[in-house]
This record gives structure tokens, C-alpha cells and sequence, in this order.
């Protein structure tokens, strides 16, 4: 294979994962012989997410209200589990073990890289004792793990689900096994794309068959799932997360990177801006 045919591989590959929504992702244009990039799908998702504190449209005060719901919920003294599945580099787990001291949590994923810097976060912050990062897929159960790492451990007091659900052959079941995983009277915090207003046929491409957000809250009812919380990410918070991820990308200063950038950019603001929501569910499973 050729170094262009090397490229043209990689831009295929980082446009099925290349924001971390977990939504089918379209083409991003033809790399020239020009550019002869050097750099992997994930070299490049490595950069996009260089600037990224979450993997989400998530900003600072609405994380901050996020913990302190769930550290209310389950008490702040309370010896509880928590379990987050796609959890990147792990920053949203290793705030809520900040804020409940006796709190164990794993994180799992299967990106390498990140759930390296995970663990050196959780080093950094005291808390390598009482967090885990497993490299496995987060939507096989734990006894189904074939690493054996999961095996073991107790159906969580709390599940975070985070721009996960693609994990699944479809939201139905995603929903419906997220169910069974969590502790009776145990809180889901589930975070996942929507339709805001009526999607074009590009970002259909582009994004994926997403729900309406009442198409949603009722999915997750038909599930079992009570709904204590719900709301949605500003957009604020969607155009920083879209600009942050092409700022890593921007800033590395390589052709092929920059490419990917411009078209990330494109995409965003000709097809899905106005269009893409993202939702904040806090779900209950009765005991």
C-alpha cells in the first residue's frame, strides 16, 4: 500500500470515530500526494483530543453540577461503586471519586492510550488506590470480559454512559442492558446525541439515525428507566467541544491533520450545528 493509500485508509477510519459522539461519521475528502501524511487514524484522534478535558459537550459548571447530583443521590459518605463505560481519559469518574471519598471506580475502554493517562491522573490525584482503568469492550457485561479483569466485580451503584451507546447494535438494547448492569436503586448518568431540529440528508450521513429528544425520554421509560434529570448541552458547550477538538488538530501544524480540521469544521457548521443535541440523563433503576 501506497503512503497516499496509507492516508486515504486512516482519513476512512478516523471519520468513524473521529469526534467521539459514537455516531457513524462521513468521508472527509481525498488526501493528495502533496500532503503524504505520516500519521495513523489514531495519531490523529491522539490530536483531536489533545485539547479535550471531556470527550463531550460538557462544560465546566454543568460537570461540576453533574457530581454534585450524583454525590447527593447516593450520599457522600456512602462505600459506593461506580462503573464508566467508554470512559476516555477518565476525568469524570476520577471527579466523582474526588467528591465521594469511599467511592471505588473503574473506567473501561479500549483506547490504550487514553486509559494512560488516565491512570497517571488518578496517579497524580491520590486516587490510583480506588480507580481502575481495564482495557476491554464496555458493552460486553463483565462476566463476559475475556481479560477476566471484570469478572469479579459487582454491578455498580452508579453507571456513566457517555457517548457510548454506538457500542451497542442499537439504542433499544443499549438501554435495556445498561438496565441490568447498574445496582437495584442505582443512577445511570447517561449522556447521548439527538436530533434538535430536523436533520438533512448530509447530517443523517454524517451523524447517524439519532432520536428527538421526547423519542428519547421515551426510549429510555420503555426501558425501566425512571428519569430524575434531564437537560441538554448549550450551545455553548457544542461549539467549544467542535472547536477544541480541531484546535488539537490545528495546533499540531501537520498538513494532513489540518485537512481533517477544515473538514471537521465544514461539516459542523454547514450541517449539523443548530441541528445536533446532546442530552444529560440522570436514570434511576428501581430497587
Amino acid at each position: 500500500m501506497t503512503t497516499t493509500e496509507n492516508a486515504r485508509a486512516a482519513v476512512a477510519a478516523v471519520s468513524t470515530a473521529r469526534s467521539g459522539r459514537g455516531f457513524t461519521q462521513g468521508p472527509v475528502g481525498a488526501v493528495t500526494e502533496e500532503t503524504e501524511p505520516e500519521l495513523s487514524a489514531a495519531e490523529l484522534l491522539a490530536l483531536a483530543h489533545s485539547r479535550l478535558t471531556f470527550n463531550a459537550p460538557l462544560g465546566p459548571e454543568r460537570a461540576a453540577e453533574l457530581v454534585t447530583r450524583i454525590a447527593d443521590l447516593v450520599g457522600r459518605s456512602a462505600p459506593v461503586t461506580i462503573a464508566d463505560l467508554g470512559c476516555g481519559q477518565g476525568e469524570l469518574l476520577l471527579r466523582l471519586l474526588e467528591a465521594l471519598p469511599r467511592a471505588q471506580g473503574v473506567g473501561v475502554d479500549t483506547d490504550q492510550r487514553v486509559l494512560g493517562v488516565a491512570r497517571t491522573a488518578a496517579a497524580r490525584r491520590g486516587l490510583a488506590w480506588r480507580a481502575r482503568f481495564v482495557e476491554a469492550d464496555a458493552a460486553l457485561p463483565p462476566q463476559e470480559d475475556p481479560t477476566g479483569e471484570l469478572a469479579d466485580d459487582p454491578a455498580p451503584d452508579v453507571l456513566i454512559s457517555v457517548g457510548s451507546s454506538h457500542l451497542w447494535a442499537d439504542r433499544a438494547t443499549c438501554h435495556a442492558e445498561l438496565y441490568e448492569r447498574v445496582a437495584p436503586g442505582g443512577v445511570l448518568l447517561l449522556g447521548d446525541g439527538f436530533w434538535e431540529a430536523e436533520p438533512s440528508e448530509e447530517a443523517v450521513s454524517i451523524l447517524g439515525d439519532l432520536p428527538t429528544l421526547p423519542e428519547l425520554a421515551a426510549e429510555l421509560t420503555a426501558a425501566g428507566w425512571g428519569v430524575l434529570w434531564l437537560t441538554t448541552s448549550t450551545m455553548h458547550e457544542l461549539d467549544s467541544w467542535e472547536s477544541d477538538w480541531r484546535a488539537g488538530l490545528e495546533l499540531s501544524g501537520h498538513p494532513y491533520a489540518l485537512q481533517l480540521a477544515a473538514e471537521r469544521l465544514t461539516e459542523y457548521l454547514t450541517w449539523y450545528r443548530g441541528t445536533f443535541g446532546f442530552a444529560w440523563c440522570l436514570l434511576y433503576r428501581s430497587a
